[in-house]
This record gives C-alpha cells, sequence and structure tokens, in this order.
C-alpha cells in the first residue's frame, strides 16, 4: 500500500522494484496507510463528488419519505404510509388516528395500554416509526454547473432561513441551527429572473406584459419574501392564452400582498403553463384508487362500474370481461365516499363526488372530535381538499382479437380526452372530444399500442398539466407529451364526476383488470399550505344527479381558484416541495440563493423496497 500510494504522490509513474535487502514488514505502518488513504478517499468524495443524506420529514412524500410508520388498512389492505416525523423529533405521541388513502377509511392506531377512542374507526395496533429514506445527493451538478441546478430536478441545499415571519425569523432559524447546518430536499421549480404564478394546483411563468424592477439593497438579502411576493388575486381563471380573469363584479380582483406596486400589471400579462416531463408526471402522481383492493363496506358502491344492463362482468381474477361485439361497452369511474352514503341497507344511496387532493401520508390527526361515533348509515368524516382534475388512469389488457378498439378516456371541465388503441393495425390517436361530442383528432402513433390478440399489456393514460401521456409496457409513446389547449370554461362540470373511463368499442373483446387511478400533485396558493385553495360544504353531487344534467351548484365555486404571484430574484430559485400541502418551501420563507445549493438528489439507497433513482 505505501509503495502504491509514493508512486501515486509522485505523478503516477509506473511503481519500479528496487533491488536491494529485503525491508522487514510493518504492518500497522501499512495499516495506518491504508486508514489515511480511506479518509482521504472519503472527504474527497464527500466534498466534490457525492454525499449520502437521511431525509427527516414529510415535504417531499411521496416521492421521497421522512419518518414513517408503515400501515395496511384493515379494510380494503391497501398498504400505506404515515407520516412519523414529529412523533420522532418532537415526542408527539397523541396522533392516533390515519385515513386510508384509497378506501378513506378512517383508521386508529393503538398502542399498548392506550384507551381507544376512535368510535366507529378501524383499528390497527401501533406498527412503530422507522427511519426516513436515505438518499445519495450528487455534487457535481451544483458545484461545477455554471447553469446551476434545471427545472423540476429534485435538490439539496443549506436552508437560508425563514424571512416569512414568525418565532423563527432569520437569522434565528438559519442556515445553521445549534452551529448545525440546515439541509433542505425540495423540487427546483422556478428559475432566475422568473415570475410565477401558482393556480388551480399548477405553475405558470409569466412571458409577457409585466417587467420586474430591479432588486435594491444588497444582494445577500434578495431571498427574503419581501423581494418573492407580488401580487395575491383571490379569485382567477387562466384561460387558454395563459391570460388571467377575475369574475364580474369583484371590487378588489387583486390584494397587495407585499412588494412591488406593479403588482396591478401583472393581471394583464401572459402566463405560460410550466409542464411536467413525463418521468415527473409518474414521480408526482398520487392514488386515487386501486380496484383490486376493494373495501368490503363499499362493494355495493363500486367506484368502476358498467352500469346497468352493460357488459363487463368482473371475474374472481380482478379482471372485468369485456365483450363490444354488439358495439360497445364502457367501465366508467364514479368518486364514490362512505361520507356520501344516505339511507340504510337497500335503500342506502350514495353520492358521487369530484376528486380532491387526499394523502394517506398526512392525515395524521390529534383530535377525538373528528372521529366521534356516527350515526347508522351516515358513514363517516367527509375528506375535503383542493379539486384535482389532472389525472392518470393504468391498467392490464388482455385483447381477444384483432378486432375494434381499446378506448381510454380522462375527463376535465369541458372536454374529454381520449387514447384509441386499434387492435386491427397497432395504432394509437389522441382525440378531444367537445361538450357537444364532436371530436378532432390530435396525434397518431403506428405501430406503437397492442395489436391483435394478448396475453396482457400494461396501458397508462395521463391528462397532466395540459399535456397528454401515453404509455404501453412502461414506453412513453409521444415523446415528451401532446400539448392541448385548455377549455373556454374550467372545470368542474359535469363530466368530473365521472372523469375516468375505459371502453371497448367496434366489436373489440378484451378482459380489462388491475385498474390504478392516480391524480396530479396540487400545488397550494395560499400562505399556509394546508389551507384549502376553495372551500366548500359539499363536494358531492346532490342525490337527484345523474350523469348529463347540469353542474350542481355547489360545485360552482371551483372554477374560479386564486392566483399568487412569484418573483425569482437573479441567482436564486424557487424550491417547492412535492407534498405541497405539508411542506415549508420557498412559497413561505423565500427563494434559495445559488451560493447555497448542495448538489442533486441521485437516488434513494435504503431501505431496500425503496432503492432507485430520484425524478
Amino acid at each position: 500500500m505505501s509503495t502504491w500510494m509514493n508512486w501515486w504522490g509522485k505523478g503516477g509513474s509506473a511503481p519500479v522494484q528496487e533491488e536491494g535487502p529485503k525491508q522487514p514488514n510493518d504492518g500497522w505502518r501499512e495499516t495506518l496507510d491504508t486508514v489515511v488513504f480511506v479518509i482521504v478517499l472519503v472527504l474527497i468524495l464527500k466534498t466534490f463528488v457525492a454525499e449520502c443524506f437521511v431525509i427527516p420529514t414529510g415535504s417531499m412524500a411521496e416521492t421521497l419519505y421522512g419518518y414513517q410508520k408503515n400501515v395496511v388498512c384493515p379494510e380494503c389492505a391497501h398498504p400505506f404510509v404515515v407520516n412519523a416525523s414529529d412523533e420522532v423529533e418532537n415526542g408527539n405521541r397523541d396522533r392516533n388516528f390515519c385515513t386510508c388513502p384509497n378506501c378513506l377509511r378512517d383508521i386508529e392506531v393503538v398502542r399498548q395500554g392506550q384507551i381507544r377512542r376512535g368510535g366507529e374507526s378501524a383499528r390497527i395496533n401501533d406498527p412503530g416509526a422507522t427511519t426516513g429514506d436515505r438518499v445519495l445527493v450528487g455534487k457535481f451538478p451544483a458545484d461545477f454547473s455554471t447553469s446551476g441546478p434545471s427545472r423540476q430536478q429534485v435538490v439539496v441545499f443549506k436552508y437560508p432561513g425563514n424571512s416569512g415571519g414568525g418565532f423563527d425569523q432569520f437569522p434565528v432559524s438559519g442556515p445553521q441551527r445549534n452551529h448545525t447546518p440546515m439541509n433542505y430536499i425540495k423540487r427546483c421549480m422556478g428559475l432566475p429572473n422568473e415570475v410565477l404564478g401558482i393556480c388551480g394546483g399548477d405553475l405558470y411563468r409569466l412571458v409577457e406584459g409585466w417587467t420586474p424592477p430591479a432588486d435594491e439593497g444588497p444582494a445577500t438579502d434578495w431571498w427574503q419574501s419581501d423581494h418573492m411576493r407580488v401580487a395575491y388575486i383571490p379569485r382567477v381563471f387562466v384561460g387558454p392564452e395563459g391570460k388571467i380573469s377575475v369574475p364580474p363584479g369583484d371590487a378588489s380582483p387583486i390584494e397587495r400582498v407585499e412588494g412591488d406596486s406593479a403588482s396591478m400589471l401583472v393581471a394583464g400579462g401572459r402566463f405560460e403553463m410550466i409542464r411536467k416531463s413525463p418521468h415527473v408526471v409518474l414521480a408526482e402522481a398520487r392514488l386515487v384508487y386501486d380496484d383490486d383492493r376493494t373495501a368490503a363496506d363499499m362493494k355495493a358502491f363500486p367506484r368502476w362500474s358498467a352500469g346497468a344492463g352493460n357488459g363487463f362482468p368482473r371475474g374472481s381474477d380482478g379482471f372485468y370481461a369485456g365483450d363490444a361485439t354488439g358495439g360497445s361497452t364502457w367501465l366508467r369511474y364514479r368518486h364514490m365516499l362512505r361520507s356520501n352514503i344516505q339511507g340504510v341497507g337497500p335503500a342506502a344511496v350514495a353520492r358521487p363526488q369530484v376528486i380532491t387532493d387526499v394523502m394517506g401520508y398526512n392525515t395524521s390527526r390529534s383530535s377525538e372530535i373528528l372521529f366521534g361515533a356516527v350515526g347508522p348509515g351516515e358513514g363517516t368524516r367527509s375528506v375535503a381538499g383542493n379539486w384535482v382534475g389532472d389525472l392518470m388512469v393504468e391498467f392490464m389488457a388482455k385483447t381477444k382479437s384483432a378486432q375494434g378498439s381499446v378506448v381510454v378516456e380522462l375527463a376535465r371541465a369541458t372536454r374529454r380526452y381520449r387514447a384509441l388503441f386499434d387492435l386491427a393495425t397497432g395504432s394509437i390517436t389522441l382525440l378531444v372530444v367537445a361538450a357537444d361530442g364532436t371530436s378532432a383528432e390530435l396525434k397518431q402513433a403506428a405501430h406503437a399500442g397492442i395489436r391483435g390478440a394478448s396475453s396482457g399489456r400494461r396501458i397508462r393514460f395521463a391528462h397532466v398539466d395540459r399535456t397528454l401521456h401515453v404509455w404501453v409496457d412502461g414506453k412513453a409513446v409521444f415523446g415528451e407529451g401532446i400539448h392541448v389547449p385548455a377549455a373556454s370554461e374550467n372545470g368542474p362540470r359535469t363530466f368530473d364526476l365521472e372523469p375516468a373511463a375505459i371502453g371497448l368499442v367496434d366489436g373489440a373483446v378484451a378482459d380489462i383488470g388491475h385498474i390504478r387511478l392516480l391524480r396530479d400533485t396540487y400545488y397550494t396558493a395560499k400562505d399556509s399550505p394546508s389551507e384549502m385553495d376553495v372551500h366548500l360544504d359539499d363536494y358531492a353531487a346532490p342525490l337527484d344527479w345523474s350523469p348529463g344534467q347540469p353542474t350542481p351548484d355547489n360545485l360552482k365555486a371551483l372554477a374560479w381558484a386564486p392566483m399568487r404571484v412569484l418573483r425569482v430574484p437573479p441567482e436564486h430559485y424557487l424550491c417547492l416541495g412535492d407534498n405541497s400541502t405539508h411542506s415549508s418551501d420557498s412559497r413561505s420563507w423565500g427563494t434559495v440563493p445559488g451560493r447555497l445549493m448542495l448538489g442533486r438528489a441521485l437516488g434513494v439507497y435504503w431501505p431496500l423496497n425503496r432503492i432507485g433513482l430520484i425524478r
């Protein structure tokens, strides 16, 4: 070892064995040389190449997990993860409830000797907390690249501090606490010199209409929120061309937060939607419903249904046997929750509701009032949240012949988007269907789909960020996706109460199964991220509503969402957590200076079941 290190230190010429008397073997020196070499190598790697981090909190869930509890729902057997950061770090042992993200069953987590107090909630034994994900962070992209991190990359940085007010306002809050560096991990979504808008769960970039003035004061203070905040518009609609509209009769369409006096000009500008790449679409997809895990008490109210007298009977293997030899047959999704069931026994009726951004990871509760006993037939509490119209459906298709087509449909507002898989040619055609039923072709890919009979193909279709994506057996068919314009009217509309469907047309015969419906991550616009952008008392349709009828009055308020407009100073970045409703990020404390960027999160290396690249 010492000979090798001497050669390495002399410029790398090949070592030459010298003749002469044999030197005595010095075992201790060899060991010391090895230890020193390993320490130097580790320090070099840690400083310039890569470093390992442990995720402590849940601000990036479900892309990355902090301290967690692994729960299995006793009602539908769906496994999911619950945030345990508060319990591990702060000793808060009073969070005894969670909600299954699949069947939305309230679950009481009972520890030994604890008094049960959950009313009608299901109960499980406390599984205990486990550590957060361990990630490998590459330092080369941030330390040696002149361009800095790219949009949508997951980055690690030193926390600049909290400039948004409160007891932990800078300099108390960071970038060090008790002489220990505060490292944060978020997704970089805003680049230097941009003006961004957060509205309806989506992100926008101002491309014309207003140019922010130059920053004043020392550059070391530009990260603070006073340099970032521009405007808060309580009710807006972002139209097809990216223009902001405010509802007629609003006396004060823009409320100043803090910042530039030119905030009114922003409303006259044009905003371009920031679209996620296909990899990030998959990374930020969150479960709405897994059809293989139907809750025992909800079998009378199936979410996927073909309707009375229609095809698609369900077999014991999880597949629906679809036969469209008579023309066409459809499976349609309706978001049925226990809280919307009215009546008892055979007379019980369920009301469909719009899909919201509920996530099991965030559903710990400490108040038993929320989980008190309820009367017969009333079910459990309603799970509210922000309406999400960007969805993705995935399933297995076992086709029987080369006749007809398999069709996947996703609806938002007044439009329905379809992916048509022609079984005769193998082509995939993307279509948009207007409210009046007329359709127009958007794009076609030849020989990319299912052709003839197959033993099983995995299909995935997404409408996210006004972009259509199709995957067949994990391969993205249309590259970065096909962009579609926004509807002239915002949603939700009547279609959003049946937002997804799988159909067989023109005589196709196929078994359809293992269906999962997912939603996109919703970015909130309020100062408090957990506060709903628009709050409704009832997210469900009235009992007398049926498909094809006008949009229920109680849902119309969701057509107008608030918009927060933020600017990013030069050499700074806007970083947001994927778990938007439970993330302390740039929305509240400010942007991240480029000098505090440590690197890009490359992958998870522990636990074993989470190993993989970070998208």
